[in-house]
């Protein structure tokens, strides 16, 4: 399992670049690290913000046809997962 994790983590880091990276592993655990009791809510809290910015972000950057796909789903992971903090306590 830690030969995997040290894997995905360096081909994640190769190929998809260092802010994609940042924000799908930092950003979520940074943002709900104190609001939620647990490991379960936290670990849901995580999955929900990461899984939605980045389905949404992608979405919108196909869509578009003209907005870079890294930086839409950054911006669709802070919009998200500051609303997922704020309405979901």
């Amino acid at each position: 399992f830690d030969l995997f994790v040290v894997v995905t983590l360096v081909l994640s880091i190769q190929f998809t670049g260092l802010l994609f990276t940042l924000t799908c592993i930092i950003f979520p655990s940074l943002l709900h690290r104190q609001q939620t009791k647990g490991i379960r809510p936290f670990l849901i809290a995580v999955c929900m913000t990461t899984l939605l910015s980045v389905s949404l972000g992608f979405l919108a950057s196909i869509h578009s046809g003209t907005w870079p796909t890294v930086p839409t789903i950054t911006l669709a992971m802070i919009i998200i997962g500051l609303t997922i903090k704020i309405f979901v306590r």
